[in-house]
């Protein structure tokens, strides 16, 4: 069974310098913020074909190659969740941690990852990967929070690479 990660984005950081790496889906193009100056983002990178119309309960498909530069610069919306307030769900996330609830425009066209990789990292060769799989019981989760930023971290240590699976 093929891989639905584009393993290949898992390059040594210093190939992030171009923001242009070449993966097994094509070309992405990613941005550094400039409040984190020493972080490559590779925002919204499909790893998988949408799961919409034929595919929507269907197992995931790979993503089929490009034939142009993704655009990976912005976070794709987040996948459906159930709204939560305070009224209607009084919980841990709307009474004690609001503040994590996702936000924004949300699609089931979600299958994306985003990677954050120091641009110099202080040990030569491959670097550590954390893998973050967002939980919350269909209820909470997505980047598009105020709660999950790897970028500082990295900027302060430059030793380890995040992705995020949406």
């Amino acid at each position: 069974m093929r891989s639905l990660i584009p393993l290949s984005l898992l390059v040594p950081a210093a190939a992030a310098l171009s923001l242009k790496v070449n993966t097994t889906i094509g070309q992405v193009y990613g941005m550094i913020n400039g409040s984190t100056p020493g972080v490559a983002q590779f925002l919204g990178v499909p790893f998988a074909e949408p799961p919409l119309g034929d595919l929507r309960f269907a197992p995931p498909q790979p993503k089929a190659h490009a034939n142009r530069t993704i655009d990976a610069t912005k976070i794709s919306p987040n996948c459906p969740q159930y709204p939560l307030t305070t009224v209607t769900d009084p919980s841990v996330y709307t009474i004690d941690s609001p503040w994590l609830q996702p936000y924004g425009p949300w699609s089931e066209d979600c299958l994306t990852l985003n990677i954050w990789a120091p641009l110099h990292p202080r040990t030569p060769g491959p670097l550590p990967v954390l893998i973050w799989l967002f939980g919350g019981g269909f209820y909470e989760g997505g980047l598009l929070t105020n709660g999950f930023n790897p970028s500082p971290w990295i900027q302060r240590t430059q030793e380890h690479i995040v992705i995020a699976v949406k």
